[in-house]
């Protein structure tokens, strides 16, 4: 049996416009429009805006693609509810002005759990005082870092109050010059109940931030469905949008395909005629669906770690974890049936071939890695680049150690090939991949 699992790289692949930068650098453009008083009532008249081509590449190579074509009528009124105040959005502000300009590129992923780590450990230094409305969060100035997060994530100070000058830490000793962030009562808590003990309530801040990812997840779940989703379903309808040759050997229909990704491409172009569709999974959730019931609901958040596994186990910042989020919006359920079939203690000849592709196999995604890498006979990993090779190697290194991957590449026999390998004939099962060239061996002397 052959197992696919694929990521964003597939949707690159075809030029959409699927990356966390499009949706930051695009509702950034749709804000300013808006505000501006412009009506907006279709995809082309947004992503045609040569101001929006001059700061996402993604956004200029997608138009260029397909040019007018990408296109699909929106309703003006929805697209200012979702849009307007995005910039209002904690997350969203913070995470547009995140990423690195030298790499075009954000991981928002790696972001969540950088902030969660800030403000948890920021938290630790407050002003005790006996009177709760006057409790002060205290950053050290020279900790641009925390500082910096805090301008981002101001839901529970109050941002008007914030002043300068030395503090005594929650331990009473004198600390260098830092800012005094006045936490509003809301957020202070008396534990226990009666004691005169206050504290900072790390649940209370938990729950405002988990209210704004939900609403920067529902704005990305609007933009993927009315900028990718739609598009390309006009453009299969119009036959302007064809499967790749290097994909149509790929046996789609007698696979498993466990997808990283929300939107529905993959369904669209291969599996048009099949309803429903039985052997897609979507791990992280997936974009409104009529033909699946649990569709519609987004996995965005970070990974388990070792907290997770102590014996008293820590829940504050629960809800954030992928884990959690996949069991609560059930989007995990087919594929942990799927995975019941096919465990570790069974003959060989019960496992299955797993190929990937467009999935950079990093180490925000290892639960899911290791359960399918473990399952499998043999592992094929296609690269685009050796760039892209190198990232991958890098990123398995980072979850399995070396002594893992080692193991990976004797025991599973984990192989590296060109994508271009995909236009073979007849590239899978049957015959063996070419292996790629040796690396050049430099002797310097």
């Amino acid at each position: 049996m052959d197992v696919f699992m694929i990521g964003n790289g597939f949707d690159l692949h075809y030029c959409l416009p699927t990356t966390y930068t499009c949706f930051l650098r695009t509702v950034e453009n749709i804000c300013k429009r808006l505000a501006s008083g412009e009506q907006l009532t279709s995809v082309a008249q947004i992503i045609s805006d040569p101001e929006l081509h001059s700061i996402d590449r993604a956004m200029k190579r997608c138009f260029d693609t397909y040019g007018s074509s990408y296109d699909a009528e929106i309703d003006p009124s929805q697209v200012d509810k979702i849009f307007r105040h995005a910039e209002h959005n904690m997350w969203f502000s913070y995470l547009l002005n995140s990423f690195a300009p030298e790499k075009g590129w954000i991981d928002f992923e790696q972001e969540i759990g950088k902030v969660i780590a800030v403000i948890t450990s920021s938290m630790e230094n407050y002003e005790r005082v006996g009177d709760p409305s006057k409790i002060n969060l205290i950053v050290d100035a020279v900790d641009t870092n925390t500082n910096r997060v805090l301008q981002y994530f101001k839901c529970f100070y109050d941002e008007n109050n914030v002043h300068q000058g030395f503090y005594r830490d929650v331990a009473g000793n004198t600390i260098s010059e830092g800012y005094a962030y006045p936490v509003l009562r809301e957020y202070i808590a008396e534990e226990p109940y009666g004691s005169k003990n206050y504290t900072i309530s790390l649940s209370n801040i938990s729950e405002s931030l988990f209210t704004s990812l939900q609403e920067l997840v529902n704005m990305l779940a609007a933009y993927l469905s009315f900028f990718v989703d739609r598009p390309v379903a006009r453009l299969i309808k119009k036959n302007q949008f064809k499967k790749d040759e290097m994909l149509c050997n790929w046996k789609w229909r007698d696979s498993t395909v466990v997808s990283f990704n929300y939107t529905h491409t993959l369904e669209q172009l291969y599996y048009a005629s099949q309803n429903p569709i039985k052997d897609v999974f979507y791990i992280h959730g997936e974009l409104s669906n009529p033909k699946r019931q649990n569709s519609g609901n987004l996995v965005l958040g970070i990974n388990a770690d070792k907290s997770d596994n102590l014996d008293q186990v820590d829940v504050t910042f629960l809800p954030f974890k992928k884990y959690y989020q996949r069991a609560f919006h059930r989007t995990d359920l087919p594929y942990i049936s799927f995975l019941s079939k096919y465990t570790p203690d069974e003959l060989h000849e019960n496992f299955y071939n797993l190929y990937v592709i467009g999935h950079s196999l990093d180490i925000t995604d290892q639960e899911v890695i290791r359960d399918c890498f473990s399952r499998a006979i043999t592992i094929h990993i296609f690269y685009y680049s050796p760039s892209d090779l190198s990232t991958k190697i890098s990123n398995l290194v980072k979850i399995y150690k070396k002594n893992g991957f080692d193991e990976l590449r004797t025991k599973k026999n984990l192989q590296f090939h060109p994508i271009d390998t995909l236009k073979e004939a007849e590239p899978f099962p049957s015959k063996p991949f070419p292996m790629p060239p040796p690396p050049i061996v430099w002797n310097i002397k």
